[in-house]
């Protein structure tokens, strides 16, 4: 039997309902921006660009050994201590920049270990630590692995010219500017000071 004609009016109204809906889709991506994208493409996570580390200010350590290298320094003892000369030819301590997520000491650590091969575990002892401006100082007496002479130079690292031990009237002398080819950088000749004067204040020699 043939299916009876709509009637006029009901026509119209499916007509009206399908114009609002596609003017209602309109406006709402009018308003909100949406776009059609694929759905692979609307589940895609944007990874944000990984921030370089901060710094947060300076490390820095010294260490002595005695003369044979053999045992830990007593009171009383000659020791030496070990220093890089960079290559302006200046010498400092093994130190550098705290990255973030570091503590001064592991900051410390990794820098002695970076530039004079010498990696700081059981076989220390603090001596003294303390600020100096925005840098942490440390002091530390090691036991070098060389069995007589003078303990170094240790292995190399790969950011340094050379390694060099030097004895406290040495240092002395580095402090006074007056020992031969050994300047010292201006920078650390406060710390240095306070340094030989506390090995000096504790019996070594």
């Amino acid at each position: 039997m043939p299916r009876a004609p709509r009637p006029r009016i009901q026509r119209l109204g499916t007509l009206v309902a399908t114009v609002l809906m596609k003017a209602t889709y309109g406006l709402f991506r009018a308003v909100t921006g949406a776009q059609h994208r694929p759905v692979a493409q609307a589940r895609r996570r944007v990874v944000a660009p990984v921030a370089p580390a901060r710094r947060s200010g300076n490390a820095f350590i010294y260490s002595v050994s005695t003369a044979t290298g053999t045992a830990f320094p007593e009171r009383g003892s000659r020791v030496c201590m070990l220093l890089l000369q960079h290559r302006n030819g200046e010498f400092g301590p093994p130190g550098g920049c705290v990255e973030q997520y570091e503590s001064s000491w592991q900051a410390a650590k990794r820098e002695s270990r970076e530039e004079t091969g010498y990696n700081f575990n059981s076989a220390y002892r603090e001596l003294l630590k303390f600020d100096y401006g925005a840098a942490r100082i440390y002091l530390h007496t090691v036991r070098s692995l060389h069995a007589s002479g003078p303990p170094g130079p240790l292995r190399k690292g790969r950011e340094i010219h050379s390694l060099r031990h030097f004895s406290l009237p040495e240092l002395r002398l580095m402090l006074r500017n007056s020992l031969p080819n050994a300047p010292l950088r201006p920078a650390g000749l406060e710390a240095l000071t306070r340094i030989v004067g506390e090995l000096e204040a504790q019996g070594y020699k």
